[in-house]
């Protein structure tokens, strides 16, 4: 930033007039209906298979008991895909191995192989549970997963292939068994943590029940922390 003298030098934040148009509305409508996919896209089954509820922490388990799915509840959902894959390429690892082991059959059979082990490999998440569950290894990727048992099974023989997805399924569970017991055990240190620390010193900050803020409480919220970040003397 350039030398000058008044005290916010270099930032120059002028807040939107509240009788403004969205922000938002200069976005195209069909790319904000299709978005997020974790949402509305491949997550959508994942979500309606579980009823909403992340399976590690159990998170929105409370709308069994409630009469209705609350947004801001349903927005923190996402998917943990269980076995991960080797370089991020999820879709094209599956695709791959279920193309080797299963050569012999039909493209249609394959499709329904490849869309059936995405199921059994996606969970619903909350974003908590799913960045804690992300970082844990497993011993398997997805194409070595598919890959292994094919080759101990006659995967293409009479009821050999319903072996071979049974198996699958055993190890995806193991993999999830273990990334869940590894994220309850975090979750547990952070909830001790949040109680004994976090949590009363955010209680202190709080004057009593307030509405949830408009985008233009926002926007005022963020100019005051960075007012005062860039008023702080810079060790």
């Amino acid at each position: 930033m350039g030398e000058g003298n008044n005290e916010n030098d270099g930032i120059d934040i002028v807040l939107p007039d509240p009788g403004t148009p969205h922000r938002w509305e200069q976005y195209d409508t069909e790319d904000l209906e299709c978005s997020p996919q974790s949402l509305l896209g491949y997550g959508k089954k994942a979500h309606q298979r579980s009823g909403g509820v992340c399976l590690y922490c159990g998170y929105g388990g409370s709308w069994q008991v409630e009469p209705e799915i609350k947004f801001d509840a349903w927005r923190q959902l996402t998917v943990e895909h269980i076995v991960p894959s080797c370089k991020g390429q999820l879709d094209r690892d599956i695709k791959n191995a279920v193309a080797a082991v299963f050569q012999v059959r039909p493209m249609d059979h394959q499709r329904k192989i490849i869309h059936l082990v995405k199921d059994l490999n996606e969970v619903t998440s909350c974003h908590l549970c799913n960045s804690m569950a992300s970082r844990c290894t497993s011993r398997n990727y997805i194409g070595e997963a598919i890959n292994l048992f094919g080759e101990h099974l006659q995967a293409d023989a009479a009821g050999g292939i319903q072996q071979w997805i049974e198996q699958l399924r055993r190890d995806i569970w193991e993999v999830w068994h273990f990334k869940s017991d590894l994220v309850r055990a975090k979750l547990m240190v952070l909830r001790n943590s949040f109680e004994k620390k976090i949590g009363p010193a955010l209680q202190v900050s709080l004057a009593g029940t307030r509405p949830l803020p408009t985008p233009l409480d926002l926007d005022n919220k963020l100019k005051h922390i960075m007012d005062s970040l860039i008023n702080t003397p810079l060790p």
